[in-house]
Formats: structure tokens, sequence, C-alpha cells
């Protein structure tokens, strides 16, 4: 259930952008890029 608050700034429109993304996204693409790297290289050396 959100709760509306006017002291509550919409993030959206806050936030920095890096290239058209905001930077939390940048971050959670780059995590999700280095979990990916790092199964392939489990399951192809260490399989």
């Amino acid at each position: 259930m959100a709760i509306s608050s006017e002291f509550y700034k919409d993030l959206s429109k806050v936030e920095k952008k890096i290239w058209g993304i905001t930077v939390r996204e940048f971050k959670a693409y780059v995590c999700f890029v280095f979990i990916g790297i790092f199964l392939l290289l489990e399951v192809f050396f260490f399989a």
C-alpha cells in the first residue's frame, strides 16, 4: 500500500541519469552482468 506524502519526492525525477538510465538501474545491470559472467565461468571451468 503506497503512502502519499507531500514530503516524498518522486525519485524518477530526482535521480541522476547515465546514458538515459538511472544510477540505480545502472548498478543493477552491472551486478547482473557480473553474476552472469561468474555463472558462465563456473559452468565452463569448474563443472
